[in-house]
């Protein structure tokens, strides 16, 4: 599927060249990125549905032995005010990552790992979620090496990659890899680095001609080992049940990374 505008491959593909060069760190970036995705370029986006009874791995970090005791503190972030430009949301709009496994979501919260700090200790509190109902979403990925862990997601994947005649298309094939590495690069500290892959999404949220609910992209501190989402509130309102939470205690070492449980065999499931 793309998005339909009035432009052929060798415009597009000048306009891509044209975004990987962009400098994101300019005034005008966001408006400029939404301006060239709106009407320079093809937009391809793949729809995949996420089925029912998938779990999904929400992690929030305790700071400063801070406590959650309420499903909203560890579900998208309500104060819009605060939240800065991420690799699917724009700059005051809230969205909810989660991810397809427990550890999956550690390594992408932690401050730890994602700075290359080599000791330390954190705490968190993980939601796992359930899907109760199916729901759509756009996915770009870049590569199949972690297939193994994500088969059924990959499979749907692989089935809508093959069976779509665009998709066959060399010059479309460039427009996916530009950007799926979007979704994939990886950034330290910089927000407006994000400014492509989340005026991507939001370009797919906005002219999908389906309705879609949210984004599956690889992992990124994860070392692409596995899927994360990123979903409007609407589906976790409307699709998705929190039925465990728990608290988890990560110890990174000079030597190696442990992850323990707190008080195994005492682990509490919160009520809400």
């Amino acid at each position: 599927m793309i998005i339909q505008i009035n432009v052929d491959y060798v415009e597009s593909i000048k306009a891509i060249e044209y975004l990987d060069n962009i400098n994101l760190d300019s005034d005008s970036a966001e408006l400029e990125v939404r301006d060239i995705l709106n009407s320079k370029i093809i937009v391809p986006y793949i729809q995949v549905t996420i089925p029912e009874g998938l779990e999904i791995y929400r992690a929030r970090k305790n700071e400063m032995f801070e406590e959650f005791t309420k499903k909203e503190q560890i579900s998208y972030n309500p104060n819009i005010d605060k939240i800065s430009t991420g690799r699917a949301n724009r700059k005051g709009q809230s969205i909810f990552y989660a991810s397809h496994n427990l550890e999956t979501t550690l390594f992408e919260t932690s401050s730890l790992t994602k700075f290359g700090t080599n000791v330390g200790k954190e705490i968190f509190t993980i939601g796992r979620w359930r899907v109760k109902k199916p729901f759509r979403v756009v996915t770009l990925l870049p590569q199949l090496a972690f297939s193994d862990t994500n088969t059924e997601l990959i499979n749907r994947y692989i089935k809508i990659i093959s069976q779509t005649l665009i998709f066959q298309n060399i010059e479309m094939r460039k427009h996916i890899e530009f950007f799926s590495n979007q979704f994939a690069k990886r950034v330290s500290g910089n927000e407006n680095s994000y400014i492509i892959s989340s005026e991507y999404f939001n370009t797919c949220l906005e002219r999908s001609s389906i309705k879609i609910y949210g984004m599956l992209y690889p992992s990124v501190e994860y070392e692409q080992k596995d899927l994360n989402l990123a979903l409007i509130p609407e589906a976790v309102d409307e699709f998705l049940i929190l039925d465990m939470v728990v608290k988890y205690e990560m110890t990174i070492t000079p030597k190696n990374g442990i992850i323990l449980p707190l008080g195994i065999g005492e682990i509490k499931n919160y009520e809400f």
